[in-house]
């Protein structure tokens, strides 16, 4: 009866042992098991040569090849994490291995100490779990993240170039402002410089340097170069983002939309200052709208039709009557000598000029 029962349970064993073979045999982590305090290896799941790209037989044969696998850069942490095992009888560290085929993967190692009946430590167990595409997605996910802050500084940049134009009295202000805004664009600001050239004046950022490493836009308006933006970086192995590039060309391109629109305010006050001194009197009406309401009135016109035209007069049909009422009611003058209108798609003028020799009041020659 004691033999049938011997070998009943040695069956059972058998069959247990196989099933768990099975198991081991046809999961993807590697089960392994190294003995304390030799570590020399004990057991090795077969899915070991799917992960690290070495039969289990070298493992045994040669169980430094572990320590051989791990990444250059990650076999510090091995040091930490038996310092963890020993002081909380438990360890988890993720790293990178190189495959002899040259492949790097990632690996997540989970590992805690055995015990004999003494409560001595025999053995230590661990799992070994591929996570090479969580980490590979994770990445993917930290690059994205990256690149949507990296375009919010360029936006930002971008955005302080545009509000310095808006709020600058002249193009040099406009300048020196714009040039101190450009390095926090980029993705190492501190290692950036920036110089503006305009013509013959230049415009730097705060601590300029000059480096080999560089981008250049150059600065045009009405397709005419008149100036460069050039961007230095200290970082002499990091290469521009195309983003940066671009973001260089937008600020350029910018930089010639601002001093055509600033050339374009210096010749309009010019003719106003002229318009002011004119001795012709000068009235502007707004066509587009029907009360005909005057949009500059120069002081000549004031002077020589003793009447401020800034009142409004709505009119049925349209027509310019208000400038023409403004000239009539002053054409039995004895200073006026003549008219002069011109109309465009939004505006009408008229001119009204004082005859030659009328001197104050009535008396003209």
């Amino acid at each position: 009866m004691t033999s049938i029962i011997g070998l009943s349970a040695s069956r059972r064993l058998r069959e247990s042992e196989k099933k768990l073979r099975t198991v081991l045999e046809n999961i993807t982590d590697v089960v392994w098991s190294l003995s304390f305090p030799e570590f020399e290896p004990l057991f090795i799941s077969p899915s070991a040569e799917g992960l690290y790209g070495l039969p289990v037989e070298v493992f045994h044969n040669a169980p430094t090849e572990w320590q051989e696998l791990i990444h250059p850069d990650d076999r510090h942490t091995t040091e930490a994490t038996l310092a963890h095992l020993e002081a909380q009888g438990y360890a988890e560290r993720e790293c990178r291995i190189v495959r002899p085929d040259g492949e790097i993967r990632w690996v997540r190692d989970r590992s805690h100490f055995v015990f004999d009946e003494a409560g001595d430590r025999v053995a230590i167990t661990g799992i070994a779990s591929d996570i090479t595409e969580r980490k590979t997605a994770q990445h993917k996910l930290e690059q994205t993240a990256w690149a949507l802050r990296q375009r919010l500084k360029e936006r930002d940049a971008l955005a302080a170039v545009w509000k310095s134009w808006q709020e600058r009295q002249s193009l040099d202000e406009f300048l020196q402002v714009a040039v101190g805004e450009i390095p926090a664009g980029f993705q190492q600001p501190s290692m950036i410089s920036a110089r503006i050239t305009f013509g013959e004046q230049q415009f730097v950022s705060p601590r300029f340097f000059e480096s080999s490493r560089m981008l250049a836009e150059d600065v045009r308006v009405n397709g005419e170069r008149v100036g460069t933006v050039t961007v230095c970086s200290a970082d002499e192995i990091a290469p521009f983002l195309e983003e940066e590039a671009a973001l260089v060309k937008a600020i350029a391109d910018h930089i010639g939309r601002a001093a055509e629109n600033y050339r374009i305010l210096g010749d309009l006050r010019l003719q106003s200052a002229a318009l002011e001194t004119a001795g012709s009197g000068i009235i502007i009406c707004d066509a587009r709208d029907s009360d005909l309401p005057a949009t500059y009135v120069n002081t000549g016109f004031e002077r020589l039709s003793g009447s401020a035209a800034t009142a409004r007069l709505s009119l049925s049909d349209g027509t310019p009557a208000f400038c023409k009422a403004r000239i009539e009611s002053n054409r039995g003058s004895p200073r006026f000598a003549r008219e002069s209108g011109n109309t465009g798609n939004a505006m009408r003028w008229y001119e009204i000029s004082q005859k030659t020799g009328c001197r104050s009041g009535s008396t003209c020659e």
